[in-house]
């Protein structure tokens, strides 16, 4: 299946500009990420604040993910991933000024991927990673986990599959089918965020695949924050 995307205008947030190029459907984190990065500078006035988000000092919910990449037609430039967490009980915020709705805190982190054997590899993810808090002086926020994400770069586009947080919990896995000529086709800036089977492209014998895997383990390291990637929504 040849993918067509088409390019959205560049959204001002102070000072970033977030220009998103598109495959027709983009990855759920993607939109989440570039909506709230626009609202909060403006939304979040003196009454309701950004929150002083912490780690947990004493996290027990480790996951291992195992990421593997079968029969692609070439090389990636670069791997890494991401995780997305989010405040599961909205009524721990107060609603926005003027906006009159809630805006629920929400952090990504990054995840390092690292190589293990031929094109696989590993990564942690804690589920209570986030320390959860009275931000607003309306009851605890508890944070959990939305979802875990790859992104395997080649030239301008990004083959990006997300595994969430049911299947992360549970020691599930999720494997995503994109074809060969998305890789080789270089014209436009683009994520693709691949198929649930080989069967949605018209050449269903020149597809690669990339499988995320999630196992629930006793080692709680420390994910490794990026500036980038780590900031508070």
């Amino acid at each position: 299946m040849t993918i067509t995307p088409h390019r959205a205008p560049a959204v001002s947030t102070g000072d970033t500009q977030i220009r998103a190029c598109v495959p027709g459907r983009v990855k759920p984190s993607l939109i989440i990420a570039a909506v709230l990065s626009l609202l909060s500078p403006h939304v979040y006035g003196a009454s309701v604040t950004k929150p002083d988000v912490k780690l947990n000092p004493d996290p027990r919910m480790s996951y291992e993910i195992t990421v593997k990449v079968e029969n692609a037609p070439g090389s990636f430039d670069h791997v890494e991933g991401s995780v997305d967490y989010k405040v599961a009980n909205p009524e721990c915020v107060p609603l926005t000024p003027m906006v009159g709705a809630t805006l629920v805190p929400e952090k990504r982190v990054a995840m390092r991927l690292m190589p293990v054997g031929n094109n696989v590899y590993k990564a942690h993810v804690l589920a209570d990673l986030i320390h959860d808090e009275d931000y607003y002086r309306k009851g605890v926020c508890h944070w959990t986990v939305v979802g875990a994400n790859a992104d395997f770069s080649h030239d301008i586009i990004d083959f990006s599959p997300a595994i969430f947080k049911e299947d992360i919990i549970r020691g599930g896995s999720v494997k995503k089918y994109f074809s060969n000529e998305s890789y080789t086709e270089l014209d436009m800036k683009r994520v693709d965020i691949g198929e649930d089977s080989p069967d949605r492209y018209a050449n269903q014998g020149a597809v690669f695949s990339i499988t995320i895997e999630s196992r629930e383990t006793s080692n709680t390291s420390t994910i490794e924050t990026h500036s980038s990637k780590g900031q508070n929504r």
